[in-house]
């Protein structure tokens, strides 16, 4: 599949570059030969200008998605190519009409009314398209991260015990950055489709460019029991467990609360976000099993 999308991008490059120096070749004739060709001077300049025109817009075209490979937003710059394409290829057609001799003064005073109405009548929709623009180029997130979306609407909630301090917002995985919607899909696998303008003004956790994420695991030890050994032999089975130690980093084991029956101990440990669950688990099972042996 990447074999067959660098050869498209190949071809592009290619025929862009083609039309190019075409175009130089018949900007060279006309301006050489002029005088022999007098008659189809205006059909030369035409085309010139066309094949120069969309040479120059393919190329930069390919540049822009070349850009998005390079960097790994090639998903999430498509908006911008197709707002590039319409600007390029709306000035190509005024330059056309120009060099046809056809009165493009009413045009483009036409065209500049339509545009403040249009901009008045669909200011959300623009602030939401310059809002996805900066977000493609910020690159504080891109597809495939793991983000949560919080903004003053979503204030966070402070620790209550056993638990830490809460940050109320919008979670999931980022699959797309469009030109006016930021789409996300949740836990629950259901689409979000979250408009750009809110996201830009958001504070933006991702979890992909964390160093390590905390994961506290909070299991009950009967008193009877010895902590002391406990903790000694899960450490002990831990370790043995090469593919799950590798995944963990700074592991701690704390008594947190005592009562007549129990000890409240809490594992604290950190780990990547894609290995979250996968430990989380293991963990678990490993210190259900330490405390039915011990």
């Amino acid at each position: 599949m990447e074999d067959k999308t660098s050869k498209k991008q190949k071809f592009r490059m290619g025929f862009a570059l083609s039309l190019f120096f075409l175009g130089i070749i018949l900007f060279i004739l006309y301006d050489t030969y002029s005088y022999i060709i007098g008659q189809y001077l205006l059909a030369l300049k035409f085309i010139t200008v066309l094949f120069l025109g969309l040479g120059i817009i393919i190329f930069l075209s390919n540049g822009i998605i070349l850009f998005g490979k390079k960097n790994g937003i090639e998903k999430d710059i498509t908006a911008l190519i197709s707002l590039f394409r319409v600007f390029s290829f709306s000035v190509l057609v005024i330059l056309l009409l120009y060099l046809l001799n056809i009165n493009i003064t009413s045009l483009l005073v036409g065209a500049g009314f339509a545009g403040i109405v249009l901009g008045m009548a669909a200011q959300t929709t623009l602030s939401n398209i310059f809002a996805g623009l900066m977000l493609i180029t910020t690159k504080h997130f891109k597809s495939g991260d793991m983000v949560k979306i919080t903004t003053w609407q979503y204030p966070s909630l402070p620790a209550t015990y056993p638990h830490d301090e809460k940050h109320p917002g919008i979670s999931g995985k980022v699959t797309k950055i469009g030109l006016v919607y930021t789409q996300i899909i949740g836990e629950d696998k259901v689409p979000m489709f979250i408009p750009n303008n809110f996201v830009v003004q958001a504070l933006i956790y991702n979890e992909n460019k964390a160093s390590g994420r905390k994961v506290s695991i909070r299991i009950e030890l009967n008193r009877n029991k010895s902590f002391a050994e406990f903790s000694k032999i899960f450490i002990r089975e831990i370790r043995k467990n090469k593919q799950l130690n590798s995944k963990i980093l700074g592991m701690k084991i704390n008594i947190e609360d005592i009562n007549l029956d129990y000890y409240g101990i809490f594992i604290n440990y950190k780990t990547n976000y894609e290995y979250i669950e996968m430990t989380s688990n293991k963990v678990k099972s490993l210190a259900l099993s330490v405390s039915s042996k011990i």
